[in-house]
């Protein structure tokens, strides 16, 4: 198998956690050899034969949390006993990315749909979900969120406003920005400041004490969705930023201003072109982990240098056997799997008149 897509991920014990993209399998990857494997489930767990995209994933006491990009489903899964269960969440707006923000206060998850103007709270101590409705004034559709402390700062669409929303309290209060922002996709807090990434390069800051917006770079020169952007990080005393569908990393050194595109990528480094080059990531203390959603390596960003450093996942012949029969009905992809691997699970289907296993016998050939 040439790779296998995820569009998001957790750390727990060491290792990364993910669901697979095309077949839904549960997998894990040690982060010291780069070795990813299945993670049986007993009781369920629900695989899907259609694209399976998670928007968050999170950890907390022997289980994940992740919330399903189609606004369907929170899925909860109990790694202790291997146990899967679903709380029906609906916020099935769009296709994907239906969510702006996943942030645990104390034993509560809250939840931040993108559209329509609820926020959903779900208690892990007595697994009841909580909606509460119109909780913002005169808002629609969320750009993006930021967490900050026991905060979480709230762009809305099209807005000159900001929004603070209080996980101890629920209190929210609005700040005024000096112009309209829109398109804009992700943020990231750190020192003090909220740094914004419009999906077409246009980075602001936020100060958050002074209360004032500055724009202090543009990554583009002309408006090309494709040469969009997905997410922005703070390691090293730098903005990195990752790629939607543009096909550049650019890095600003935030003492010089001076923007730098990324060039070190492995030789076999690939994209498979039809997808977000990157959308999910997970941390730990001193790292960053991009979730593989298109290319053929993970990206591991260091917090305190940004420092690069690429892995390539070692794939276990159980993952490729698994995820073959879970979409054995659907499209094969030529840039994922290869040609051995096409051939073991078409000779597991009967070949109409004669029902032969016809792939079987050329693989055999081949191997002869």
């Amino acid at each position: 198998m040439k790779r296998y897509l995820f569009t998001n991920c957790t750390i727990v014990q060491g290792e990364l956690f993910l669901i697979g993209a095309l077949g839904g399998l549960l997998a894990k990857v040690n982060l010291e050899n780069g070795n990813m494997s299945n993670y049986e489930m007993q009781k369920g767990f629900v695989q899907e034969k259609n694209v399976v995209l998670i928007d968050y994933m999170e950890n907390y006491q022997d289980y994940i949390y992740a919330l399903d990009s189609k606004g369907v489903n929170l899925v909860i899964i109990e790694l202790k006993n291997r146990e899967c269960r679903y709380v029906s969440l609906n916020c099935a707006f769009r296709s994907f990315i239906n969510f702006v923000s996943f942030e645990r206060y104390g034993t509560d998850y809250y939840i931040f749909p993108k559209y329509e103007n609820k926020l959903l709270i779900y208690h892990t101590s007595n697994e009841k979900l909580q909606e509460i409705s119109g909780y913002l004034e005169d808002v629609n559709e969320i750009q993006c969120a930021c967490r900050v402390k026991e905060d979480v700062w709230i762009l809305p669409k099209a807005s000159d406003v900001m929004v603070c929303y209080k996980l101890s309290t629920g209190e929210k209060k609005g700040y005024k920005l000096n112009r309209v922002l829109q398109d804009c996709v992700h943020s990231v807090f750190h020192e003090g400041y909220i740094y914004i990434l419009n999906m077409f390069g246009v980075v602001y800051r936020w100060d958050i004490e002074k209360t004032k917006l500055l724009e202090i770079a543009d990554l583009n020169i002309n408006r090309d969705e494709n040469e969009s952007w997905s997410k922005v990080i703070y390691a090293g005393n730098r903005l990195i930023f990752l790629p939607a569908y543009g096909n550049d990393i650019k890095i600003l050194d935030l003492y010089s201003g001076k923007i730098n595109v990324y060039e070190s990528y492995p030789e076999d480094f690939t994209y498979q072109s039809t997808w977000l080059k990157y959308y999910g990531y997970c941390e730990d203390e001193n790292n960053y982990y991009f979730a593989a959603c298109s290319g053929n390596y993970m990206l591991k960003i260091d917090k305190q240098t940004g420092k690069f450093a690429w892995m390539k996942p070692t794939i276990e012949d159980s993952i490729v056997s698994r995820r073959m029969e879970s979409v054995k009905d659907k499209i094969y992809y030529e840039g994922i799997y290869e040609t051995a691997d096409l051939l073991n699970a078409i000779s597991k289907n009967l070949c109409q008149p004669d029902n032969k296993f016809i792939g079987q016998k050329i693989y055999r050939w081949m191997m002869e």
